[in-house]
Parts: C-alpha cells; structure tokens; sequence
C-alpha cells in the first residue's frame, strides 16, 4: 500500500471511530456515568489495541470537545482540554505497550490496567488538584466534580479497556474464520 492510501485509512477509521464514540456517549448518556464512561474507554481501548495510537489518537483527543458540545459530562469548557490529555494517554500507552508485548490475553490486560493506571493518575492530578481548585477560586464550586475525576475514572478505564480487549479477541477470531 502507498503513503496515501494508508493516511486515507487511518482518517476513514478514525472518523467512523468517533462517529462510534459520539453515538455510544449520546445513547448513554441517561445511564451514568458508570456506564457512559465504560463505553467510551472500550472505544478508545478497542481503537488503540486494534489500529494503532495513528487512528486511536484523534479520536481520543476530539471526543470530549463533542462530548462537551452535546451537553455530555461537565458543563465546563475547561475540562474538555484536560479530558483529552487523559483520553491521548491511555491510548498511547495503550497503542505502545501492546505494540511492545506479545499478543496474548493476560499481556493485553496488563496493557489495559497500566493505561487505565495512567488516564485515572492524569485526570485526578489534573482535574482534583489543579483545575477543580481553580474553579473553585474563580467561584464555580461543584463538589461531584471531584468524586467524578477520582475513582471512577480507573473504574470505567478497567472495564472499558477488558471489554475492548474481548471484543478485538472476538473480531481476530471471527476474522480468521472469515
């Protein structure tokens, strides 16, 4: 394949990727956070593990401004950017360690637990201790932003990332019988 087909590629992907992404945050949004969060991150895992940190990093950067759009998570423009620095760790992290480590399941999982390790370490630090105090000197106080940037964040990482790994397990299955 030449250079162009190539980048047509990872931008079709990448494009239906966050068209994916923007619908399942949509569809979900009236169920939570819990569950919103989890599909998310099995976008942003399944795109990592199954085309590479090319595709998975746009997604990952665009979806919270959408997101953010569509009335999708805080009210608060300023934690779109930090959104998209978590969302663009995990999945290079993600990308980089399963590009690195061979393809079985248990080394897929630990990919996804340090990824999912370093999204939660990014938005916490971020989000809890530096733009949620901030908001607060400037008088935007909204004490659930601070549980919804702390524990849940890895919860939903976890989950979204060990549904991801599945389904790629069932999409190589599937396409090797195809």
């Amino acid at each position: 394949m030449n250079k162009a087909t190539t980048s047509v590629q990872r931008l079709c992907r990448s494009a239906l990727l966050l068209a994916v992404l923007i619908t399942v945050q949509y569809v979900t949004k009236p169920f939570g956070q819990l569950i919103t969060g989890s599909c998310v991150n099995t976008v942003l895992a399944l795109s990592a593990i199954m085309f590479g940190a090319w595709v998975a990093v746009p997604v990952a950067i665009i979806s919270p401004f959408i997101a953010f759009l569509l009335g999708i998570g805080p009210a608060i423009l300023l934690l779109a950017p930090l959104i998209a620095v978590g969302n663009l760790c995990y999945v290079l992290v993600c990308s980089y360690l399963i590009g690195k480590l061979s393809k079985s399941l248990i080394h897929k999982e630990l990919c996804i637990a340090v990824s999912s390790v370093v999204k939660f370490g990014v938005l916490y630090l971020g989000a809890v201790k530096l733009v949620i105090p901030l908001l607060a000197n400037m008088g935007i106080k909204n004490p659930a932003l601070s549980v919804m940037f702390s524990w849940p964040q890895l919860v939903t990482a976890l989950i979204g990332g060990t549904l991801a790994v599945v389904i790629s397990a069932l999409i190589g299955k599937a396409n090797k019988k195809g």
